[in-house]
Parts: C-alpha cells; structure tokens; sequence
C-alpha cells in the first residue's frame, strides 16, 4: 500500500508545477498491480507530470526474461525506456538525459563534455548509444518552450544543439 500511495501522491502535483525528473533504476520487470490496484493508470500520471525515465540493465543473464521484461516497460514507458548494459554509467545516463531534456545541450555536445571529463571512449559509447533513442524528443520538447511540458521555458533564447565555445 506504502508503494501505490507514495506514487499517487507524487502524481498529485498540480499543473503550474515546474516539470522535473522521475527515474526508475533496475533489471526487473514492473508490477501490474501495487496493492491490488493496477499501476498504469498511475505510470500514465507520472509521465504527465514528470520526464520519466526506466533505466534498465539486464537481467540476471537470463534472455528470455530479460526480453519479456524490456517488452513490459516499453509498452509502459515507450521510448522512456533505456537500455543500459553497464550500471555503471547510470549517473552519466541521468546527466545526458537532463542536458538533452533541459536543452543545455545537444548529444554531440554531451559526448564532448563526457570526454572532457576524462570518461573512457568505451563508456562515451554505452551512454550515448543508451540515451540516444531520446534525443528526437528532446529536440522536439526544447522547440515547443512549453513550461508546462519542461524545464526548458526558463532558459529563453538557448539553442542546445549550438556549440558551447566554453566547452
């Protein structure tokens, strides 16, 4: 029950609420019920109010479950969805995710700032390769500068997919 009121209350917030960020982190599948109440009506909430991400790695070396399991959150979650073979690079995922969804920058520029900051090529390539199925949206929700949708409201005038020249 715990589960089921945490995430309805976190649905609860009102329209003029800036849009923030909801990651779920794991390798397994979601419930379709919480407390004997099904969970997509409260899925279909939570990605109204906030960019929702899953993050997924894999499960258990099993394949077939693993597939069931990325087929179950796709049909929840859609493009939300991110496959991640390193669990490792969660942080570096989430950080990408933020800078493409905010429009303070582009992927190209993410994967610059990434080797900037002395990442290997190796994990340049499992972050990029993981949050690129997104960056279509992004592009999409920094040209509507909807506050309601994102964050990207708040910073008038700012071009993520141009180049920085600090970095």
């Amino acid at each position: 029950m715990m589960q089921t009121n945490m995430l309805s209350s976190v649905c609860q917030a009102t329209e003029t609420t800036l849009h923030g960020f909801f990651f779920f982190i794991g390798d397994e599948g979601y419930y379709p019920k919480l407390d004997n109440q099904p969970t997509e009506p409260i899925f279909k909430a939570l990605t109204e109010k906030f960019d929702t991400f899953f993050i997924h790695w894999p499960y258990q070396q099993d394949i077939i479950a693993d597939r069931r399991i990325v087929s179950d959150w796709k049909k929840i979650l859609g493009e939300r969805l991110i496959i991640l073979k390193e669990p490792k690079a969660i942080v570096d995922v989430m950080l990408g995710l933020i800078a493409m969804r905010t429009g303070s920058m582009g992927l190209d520029h993410y994967a610059r700032d990434m080797k900037k900051r002395g990442q290997s090529d190796s994990r340049i390539e499992t972050v990029i390769g993981a949050i690129e199925v997104v960056e279509t949206e992004a592009i999409e929700i920094y040209q509507s500068k909807s506050p309601a949708k994102t964050i990207s409201g708040l910073l008038p005038n700012r071009d993520p997919f141009r180049q920085r020249k600090s970095w």
